[in-house]
């Protein structure tokens, strides 16, 4: 998993759905490993009481995306911590200079 599917897995988990275009390069990998689901929605009527999106789809995250969105999670924390602890001992390196 990269950083970009981490952030669409990670908006679909804080909202009910996200469009994504069908360009998305990671689209169909993320559809073969069962981490997210097309949502179907009506066309527009003759009244346009719904909005139609033709430059994509509404997904959903599923329980398999939802554990590599987490797994990934423990995965980058550590690595956010150590940038952290090295930024601010540089700093502090620099301050006592």
């Amino acid at each position: 998993m990269n950083l970009s599917i981490w952030f669409h897995l990670f908006i679909m988990n804080l909202k009910a759905g996200m469009w994504i275009p069908e360009q998305y390069k990671y689209l169909d990998y993320m559809i073969e490993n069962d981490w997210i689901v097309q949502l179907d929605y009506p066309e527009i009527d003759s009244k346009r009481v719904f909005r139609k999106h033709t430059a994509g789809s509404k997904f959903e995250i599923t329980s398999i995306g939802r554990k590599s969105l987490f797994k990934f999670n423990w995965v980058l924390l550590p690595i956010a911590i150590s940038l952290a602890a090295l930024i601010i001992s540089l700093i502090a390196l620099k301050t006592v200079q």
